[in-house]
């Protein structure tokens, strides 16, 4: 698989899913960096993002997952190299019409 973007080596975070969620959802948000999300699953899938559709910041990446119980590692990164290190909002969520520009409370 093939993941656009410049991630760490070890996840920034870890997500401990203790009981099954039928839908999940990640976001990052950075207005000034063009961010890309890294997420593998508790089955060992890797699932990536680089643009999401969120309406305000198109940038912003977004993963969706479903039926969800296990350990997930959130790698976050840069689509760009100058931008690695780069600060972020993280998010997560159960509602499917929250993005990653929603973080900002504007």
């Amino acid at each position: 698989m093939h993941c656009q973007g410049f991630y760490p080596e070890a996840p920034q975070h870890i997500l401990k899913v203790g009981k099954t969620i039928p839908f999940l959802r990640i976001v990052v948000d950075n207005p000034s960096h063009d961010l890309t999300l890294l997420v593998r699953t508790p089955e060992g899938q890797w699932v990536c993002n680089d643009d999401s559709q969120d309406p305000s910041t198109p940038f912003n990446p977004l993963i969706d997952l479903t039926n969800l119980r296990g350990e997930v590692e959130i790698y976050v990164g840069t689509f760009e190299r100058d931008g690695v290190g780069a600060s972020y909002t993280l998010g997560i969520t159960e509602d499917p019409g929250y993005y990653g520009s929603s973080l900002r409370g504007d």
